[in-house]
């Protein structure tokens, strides 16, 4: 898998985040001064990239434990296995045993990249799509949001029936 679809997966992880969190003060619009404007853009965003990427170390490690005590482990609780099922269907791993796999889609983006590129595709907060629809990093979610859940449903009974056939 490339590199950049990785990030890719990545940004979305972090604009869904942010997207759930509200997104800018509305006081943020008011500001003049673009040095203050830049100062409270990076101020907002750098706790909750922060917060996570501690998320997604914390799930890295669990895969990494998970892996380390054995895959075929019988006695393993049922709520380790319900937590891989869950991170195999967030992250979009294939195969629920495939470790190469979850390390190669686990893993941070440093905060400095994050900040540059949500400074790029926003216009530092500027840009409609943030105002109107809290979309810092060009992924169109205002909206599509009934046309999103279709076609996710669509895929899953499609996979279903590979699965089910296989």
């Amino acid at each position: 898998m490339s590199k950049i679809f990785r990030i890719s997966i990545l940004f979305f992880i972090f604009a869904s985040f942010i997207y759930a969190k509200g997104g800018f003060p509305k006081s943020y619009y008011d500001i003049k001064s673009t040095k203050m404007k830049k100062m409270v853009f990076f101020n907002t965003l750098v706790p909750l990239i922060k917060k996570q990427n501690e998320q997604i170390l914390k799930d890295r490690e669990f895969i990494e434990q998970f892996f380390k005590t054995g895959v075929l482990n019988t006695k393993r609780d049922g709520i380790a296995m319900l937590k891989m099922i869950k991170l195999k269907k967030y992250y979009k791993v294939k195969k629920l045993y495939d470790y190469d796999s979850y390390m190669k889609k686990i893993n941070i983006i440093p905060t400095s990249i994050i900040l540059a590129q949500a400074a790029l595709e926003s216009g530092w907060g500027n840009s409609r799509f943030t105002k109107e629809a809290n979309n810092i990093f060009g992924h169109w979610t205002y909206g599509q949001l009934k046309w999103c859940i279709q076609t996710s449903k669509k895929l899953e009974r499609k996979n279903y029936k590979k699965q089910q056939t296989a």
